[in-house]
């Protein structure tokens, strides 16, 4: 199965860009391929360090749950950025980790952040399912809870 990504205008990344860097505090260039295991981004999550963000879509949402706490937005939605603006405005100073099923959606938003210099901000090494290098969220017995459709 491929995996989409959605398609984003040069304006609306630097529009986003500057508006979650602006919102982060300066800790030098961004890490084009930084990866987190699932284990502390739990940790970050629940110390208030880190929003993970599940870029799934509803359907896998409802298939599997989303991590507890996690900020469902399907990175396939239009609004998908704007969507993160209002996140990172909501959070400021706060890191994003980025879930998909295997890390693979995952890492393609992290990496787009990254290259127009968006600081900390991280892919959740092995998604929710697993990857063959990192067994993922699920697996790994991290808390889970169900998709409400909202």
């Amino acid at each position: 199965m491929t995996e989409a990504h959605p398609k984003f205008s040069r304006r609306l990344v630097l529009g986003v860009g500057a508006a979650m860097a602006a919102s982060l505090p300066l800790a030098g260039f961004a890490a084009e391929n930084a990866v987190i295991t699932d284990q502390d981004a739990y940790t970050r999550q629940q110390a208030g360090q880190m929003v993970i963000v599940d870029v799934r879509t509803p359907q896998e949402w409802q298939q599997t749950g989303v991590a507890v706490g996690a900020e469902p937005i399907d990175m396939s939605d239009p609004e998908f950025l704007q969507k993160l603006v209002q996140l990172r405005q909501d959070n400021p100073g706060i890191e994003f980790g980025f879930i998909c099923r295997s890390g693979n959606r995952s890492g393609q938003v992290q990496s787009y952040l990254a290259q127009n210099n968006v600081a900390g901000v991280y892919s959740v090494d092995g998604g929710m399912s697993g990857n063959g290098q990192a067994s993922g969220w699920i697996s790994d017995g991290l808390p889970v809870e169900p998709w409400t459709g909202q």
